[in-house]
């Protein structure tokens, strides 16, 4: 996907655009065959490419991305499903919000009873109560899936 396909937040590119400035043309030009996308964010090589091109630049072309950004973002992509039982509770509505709710009153309380604070039974709980009332709200009483 190519620069311009992507929406660029503008604010972003001009506070970038006001540090690079200051950079050597060289310096701009080796950041910007490096192409490592895992260090500068796609504002930034518009950026680059700009003052480039400001500076009367012949544009070359950008190193295909690292293996090691390509495994990064491989990486990120399969811990976006990390939260997916919470989601699949807030899709239940009223009944998955009460349910994780339940869940995290007992979770905390045995780890209490036995010695031990979880930190993460409140923030269940809480995810729960939003999915409660989200389910309110909505009408989502029974685990039922909102039409969209």
């Amino acid at each position: 996907m190519k620069n311009s396909d992507k929406k660029l937040n503008q604010q972003l590119v001009k506070d970038i655009h006001r540090n690079m400035d200051l950079m050597s043309t060289e310096e701009l030009m080796q950041i910007w065959e490096l192409n490592d996308r895992s260090y500068y964010s796609d504002e930034a090589f518009e950026v680059i490419h700009q003052l480039l091109i400001e500076r009367g630049q012949n544009v070359p072309e950008q190193q295909q991305e690292s293996q090691h950004y390509r495994e990064m973002m491989d990486t990120i992509e399969e811990k976006e499903d990390f939260f997916a039982p919470e989601k699949k509770g807030i899709e239940k509505g009223v009944l998955g919000g009460i349910i994780m709710m339940a869940i995290a009153i007992i979770w905390f309380v045995g780890g209490y009873s036995a010695g031990y604070i979880f930190y993460y039974p409140p923030i269940l709980f809480l995810i729960g109560l939003y999915a409660l009332l989200k389910g309110l709200f909505t009408g989502n009483i029974l685990a039922v899936k909102s039409k969209h």
